[in-house]
């Protein structure tokens, strides 16, 4: 009997839930999206993948269009499988399309305070002035290119002596980067660091508690007033330990900082620039919680940098490397020619390094980090293409999709830096940069950050080493180009190996990272 009453109080808080919903999004107007068919109180979440979601999400898009509608319990989601929806709605209408969803979890967590989840209006607009102001165009971001070509030249002699740990001393690198710009912390040199640890745990916290229906508050928001002791509440303690965490790091992280800028030894970095000038509370608060989304750089359409995205794309690099060794010698050819081998690439060398600037375009576009972005919220009642959209409807845009769409990159499988470059008679396809940053008042203040840190590791790497297939048993192995099924996707884990080109590429490392030491713009 107890077990009945139990099915049936469930059974009853679900129908509540879903009168509800359905009560407050009440509408007039024309026919909704078309979409699979739901279901009576759940609607379609029995028809939402669990796996590779944006790939479903394509075959929807030969069946439904572009604009696929779902009823998931009474909320209406709209999944965006075309770049036109995704600009005529995000972009264009952008005032009324950049709030987001409230996560119960990411509340109670304290990530509604950062950048991605933090409600729109001033509170947002006040962050993305910071950083605009700070990293927000190319000339802001070339301060700091002595820095990141410093990290780069120390990764380069990390790979030579280990390089079956490649992929680890990627997120060396890239986390490095990211301590440099968001506070001005530099790493000690064998990259066994206590605050790249901590910031490691932040980001691996965020994927986890990032991750759609990763907790069932978010679905039943009155979960959040279960206390931690409570039996069956497990997450809850997961959920408040995560919030300690991050607490913790936030203010240490902010701290270092304080305490360099007293001592007059400050890097200058997104945090320091920002604490000049006396900052009243509400201004460090901001620039506290604005610093911890940088360093972050783990949600993919904010992607400032890009700890978790960049270790992403540059792993993708190597499996690139590894199945296509046509076009690392193309483009170690072309650093041969306009470099020549007694120096390792800098940033000043970009502009003349087509082809390697092209290979890391097409790095965005072949495996893009975040496949799916990240939700939009409509803050009021609009309509498109003769279809009625409610308000409070969450958005969804397909990136993968879009950036696989066959009609804008003929051959979207094959990894092709080809297709980037202007010839008599080749017309370039369209820069992914207009997807792969995400949409609108959301979409990336950060571009000029993730293009530095992604060009100046690509360009040093094919300088000096070979990539190629492992050979096991006399045979050489083929990875696939599979990506996990995740919100922050990563290249499936693959096997390949790295050598320096010569004896002289690796006396140029070896003299690079012992001499290699940039002045440092102190605040």
């Amino acid at each position: 009997m107890s077990l009945l009453l139990n099915v049936l109080d469930l059974g009853l808080i679900l129908f509540a839930v879903w009168l509800l919903r359905k009560i407050a999004s009440g509408r007039s107007g024309g026919p909704l999206p078309p979409g699979p068919k739901p279901l009576p109180i759940i609607g379609n979440v029995l028809d939402m993948p669990t796996h590779y979601p944006w790939k479903t999400f394509c075959e929807w898009r030969q069946r439904w269009g572009s604009l696929v509608h779902l009823d998931m319990f009474g909320q209406h989601l709209m999944i965006i499988n075309s770049q036109k929806v995704a600009v005529d709605l995000l972009e264009k209408k952008s005032s009324i399309y950049s709030d987001r969803p409230v996560l119960q979890s990411a509340d109670i967590i304290g990530y509604s305070n950062t950048v991605p989840f933090i409600v729109y209006g001033d509170g947002l607009r006040e962050q993305r002035r910071m950083l605009s102001q700070t990293l927000g165009s190319r000339s802001q971001v070339d301060k700091y290119n002595p820095l990141e070509q410093s990290e780069a030249y120390a990764y380069l002699f990390r790979v030579m002596h280990d390089p079956e740990n490649f992929s680890k001393h990627l997120q060396t690198f890239t986390g490095a980067v990211m301590l440099l710009l968001s506070y001005g912390y530099k790493i000690k040199r064998d990259g066994r660091d206590e605050m790249l640890e901590r910031a490691f745990t932040s980001v691996e916290d965020f994927a986890e508690a990032a991750l759609p229906g990763a907790y069932l508050v978010d679905t039943f928001p009155i979960l959040r007033f279960v206390p931690a002791w409570f039996p069956g509440a497990k997450w809850k303690r997961r959920i408040n330990e995560i919030r300690h965490i991050l607490h913790l790091n936030v203010e240490d992280f902010l701290n270092f900082t304080k305490g360099q800028m007293a001592s007059g030894t400050a890097i200058s970095s997104f945090v320091s620039r920002n604490l000049e000038h006396n900052p009243s509370a509400a201004k460090e608060h901001s620039v506290k919680w604005t610093g911890s989304s940088l360093l972050g750089g783990a949600y993919p359409e904010l992607d400032l940098g890009r700890h978790a995205n960049s270790l992403s794309t540059l792993n993708a690099f190597y499996l690139a490397m590894t199945i296509y060794p046509e076009i690392q010698a193309k483009a170690q050819a072309e650093i041969d020619s306009v470099i020549g081998g007694d120096r390792l690439p800098t940033f000043d060398d970009r502009a003349r390094l087509t082809y390697v600037n092209a290979i890391c375009t097409e790095l965005l576009r072949w495996m893009p980090v975040g496949p799916l972005g990240v939700p939009h919220v409509l803050t009021e009642d609009d309509e498109y293409d003769g279809y009625f959209l409610p308000k409070g409807s969450v958005f969804i845009a397909n990136l993968w999709g879009v950036l696989h769409d066959p009609e804008r990159y003929p051959n979207p499988e094959e990894f092709s830096p080809e297709r980037f470059i202007k010839t008599e008679t080749n017309t370039p396809q369209e820069d992914p940069r207009t997807s792969v940053f995400g949409y609108g008042r959301r979409s990336c203040p950060g571009l000029y950050v993730a293009d530095a840190t992604i060009f100046i590791l690509v360009a040093c790497s094919l300088a000096v080493f070979d990539v190629t297939k492992r050979v096991e048993n006399g045979q050489p192995i083929t990875p696939l180009p599979q990506q996990t099924s995740s919100t922050i996707s990563h290249p499936m884990p693959f096997k390949c190996t790295i050598k320096p080109r010569s004896a002289a590429a690796e006396a140029l490392i070896r003299s690079a990272n012992e001499s290699h030491d940039p002045e440092t713009v102190l605040v």
